[in-house]
């Protein structure tokens, strides 16, 4: 990554991620409204959640669902839908995002970084 004037006014801007519902669309798609995501789309993003303060999960729909789970089947079979899936939430992570990645589905959490905490 290069970090030119832009890229490091960018890392500049801390979003207020805060927990919100986030509404998905047709197909299982959302997005957290605080992320300036379209900023985001050329680089790797968990660098940058990690410079604003927030540690990063991702969760795939895989590691959570039978592969026999209608929604599971439904997805293989190429209807692009995972809408019927319901991440797991874990307490004090903050669901950021779902969206369709080269590995399937998966649910992105952030979370204030716990060494920032107790630092202060």
């Amino acid at each position: 990554m290069v970090l030119d004037y832009d890229t490091v006014q960018f890392f500049l801007r801390k979003p207020q991620i805060t927990a919100v519902e986030l509404t998905r669309d047709q197909n299982g798609h959302c997005a957290h409204p605080a992320v300036p995501w379209e900023e985001l789309d050329e680089y790797p993003v968990a660098p940058f959640f990690l410079a604003w303060g927030y540690e990063f999960c991702a969760e795939y729909m895989q590691n959570e669902l039978n592969e026999d789970d209608a929604v599971m089947l439904a997805y293989d079979e190429g209807n692009g839908s995972f809408l019927g899936w319901e991440p797991k939430a874990v307490d004090g992570w903050i669901l950021i995002s779902m969206l369709d990645t080269d590995d399937g589905p998966a649910a992105w959490f952030v979370r204030p970084d716990a060494r920032l905490r107790r630092n202060g």
